[in-house]
């Protein structure tokens, strides 16, 4: 597993040049549900190096993106707080984490997750505890940033909000 948790988009190219150039030759490439590449290689000592491009590489990208949801997100927590919902955001994670750098200085509640081992704990690096993300919490008195990307599915579920109350980031 090269990383659970990524901050910013490899290519799927790359990371195969990447394990080609240290002898390692692709057997088999999996798109599992739309959001997971499953990679299966073999050692192959035979292999010539390639030249390694990310076609995305430049991690001013994806900063640059988290700016810009700033102004979405500073208007969405500020309709809400006026009338008087609790701010969360889903889920507790380094995207969030990332994200809560750059909305510095505004206010959430609390983080949310589903998984049993992040109840009741705190975001790394944040006074932000977690709590679990079950219709008792996802009520009308509060309002949700689903920062899970095509993870967000996972939790509709839960969700028993009016459409103003939840942000799709």
């Amino acid at each position: 597993m090269l990383n659970t948790e990524h901050t910013f988009y490899v290519d799927n190219n790359f990371i195969v040049d990447l394990l080609n150039n240290y002898n390692f030759e692709l057997i088999e490439k999996i798109y599992y549900v739309n959001h997971s590449v499953i990679f299966y290689f073999k050692r192959n000592l035979n292999l010539k190096n390639r030249k390694l491009i990310n076609k995305n590489h430049d991690i001013s990208n994806y900063f640059n993106s988290l700016i810009n949801k700033k102004e979405l997100i500073t208007e969405f927590i500020e309709t809400n707080k006026k009338i008087g919902k609790t701010i969360s955001i889903w889920p507790c994670f380094v995207h969030t984490q990332f994200l809560l750098i750059f909305l510095n200085n505004l206010h959430i509640d609390y983080v949310l997750d589903i998984s049993p081992k992040k109840i009741n704990k705190y975001l790394y690096g944040n006074n932000l505890k977690c709590l679990s993300f079950s219709k008792e919490i996802t009520n009308n008195n509060n309002a949700v940033i689903l920062n899970g990307g095509v993870f967000n599915k996972e939790i509709k579920k839960f969700i028993n909000l009016d459409s103003n109350s939840v942000l799709f980031i």
